[in-house]
């Protein structure tokens, strides 16, 4: 198998369907068909316990396929943002699941919450072959759950995960458990949440408690071995004409890695922009993705065009001092 646009637009649609799962009840809505010939899928929402829940998932049961889908950040949700920026290695032998290498201490724990409720409900059996997705925190969770799947359960069988925008969740042992096993991670513009988490976050966490060494030594441990992104890369640039990228060699991906980050130093808030879900839902979609692309261009433009007709004005309105006539000595 390889990477498929259309399994991917659907991946997308249902990684945005599933940022409506509250509870242990589907949202009321359904999911868009990849083609017309698609039935309405069977949904079970998978909900974390307690008031101040943070972990959601749904699986999606088509006739010929099924399909695990994990909720991302909620934009409003401190306690999500919380999971987040919990970014040191996982230390907690529950939360690890068994899963190799080193991983992000506040995925795995999102992912631990309800790992038991994902494999009660698989187990009930599903149709044809399983696909994992999610958008943000979910793809973080989407990649983790692929490898426990993987040795936990060896009679499911993990046909592809599509992951958007995926923060990364381990270091290279960990990515590289999972070689070999179908990954596509999709990418959109200057979005920065791909490129995260970096090792600039364990030294801030160590700065700010100057007299222990544990952060130190996780510093230390975070710098040598590092977070490491997993799956084969989609990309695309945000422009009219701006291609699907897929397939890459090592070369082409290092150099676009490159000159991405170098766009990401001046990006601003652009960054965080771009990782919204509609860009994604685009990448996939002729329509919206010329939509999105006018739209910004044209908000690019117009403030270009007003900055530089006021500094034009501006300089107009600066008043030309005269200068004073100067007696030299000599003359």
């Amino acid at each position: 198998m390889s990477f498929d646009t259309s399994l991917a637009k659907q991946m997308a649609k249902i990684s945005n369907y599933v940022y409506d799962v509250k509870s242990n009840v589907a949202p009321a809505y359904g999911v868009d068909a990849i083609d017309s010939t698609d039935k309405a899928p069977a949904v079970t929402a998978i909900a974390q316990e307690g008031a101040k829940a943070t972990s959601f998932a749904a699986v999606l049961r088509f006739e010929d396929r099924t399909v695990l889908a994990f909720q991302g950040t909620i934009f409003t949700s401190l306690d999500d943002w919380t999971e987040d920026f919990r970014a040191e290695y996982n230390e907690d032998p529950q939360a690890q699941l068994g899963l190799p290498g080193k991983i992000h201490e506040g995925f795995a724990h999102q992912l631990w919450l309800i790992n038991d409720q994902i494999l009660a409900d698989l187990r009930q059996g599903f149709q044809g072959p399983l696909y994992i997705t999610g958008h943000s925190q979910g793809a973080a969770l989407a990649v983790l759950a692929t490898r426990w799947l993987i040795q936990q359960e060896p009679s499911v069988k993990v046909a592809a995960t599509y992951t958007f925008a995926a923060p990364r969740a381990g270091d290279a042992t960990f990515a590289e458990s999972l070689a070999g096993q179908e990954i596509y991670r999709v990418e959109f513009g200057d979005d920065i949440v791909p490129h995260v988490p970096l090792p600039a976050i364990e030294a801030a966490n160590w700065l700010n408690n100057p007299f222990n060494t544990a952060p130190l030594q996780r510093l230390i441990s975070t710098v040598a071995n590092g977070f490491v992104a997993v799956g084969s890369l989609v990309y695309r640039a945000l422009g009219l004409h701006e291609p699907l990228q897929s397939g890459l060699s090592e070369t082409d991906e290092a150099k676009l890695t490159a000159d991405r980050r170098k766009r990401l130093a001046r990006a601003g808030a652009v960054s965080l922009a771009n990782h919204l879900m509609a860009n994604y839902l685009a990448m996939f979609d002729d329509d919206m993705w010329k939509s999105i692309a006018q739209k910004v261009a044209g908000q690019v433009a117009d403030p270009l065009r007003k900055a530089e007709q006021k500094i034009e004005d501006l300089v107009h309105k600066i008043p030309v001092p005269k200068m004073p006539k100067i007696k030299l000595p000599f003359q």
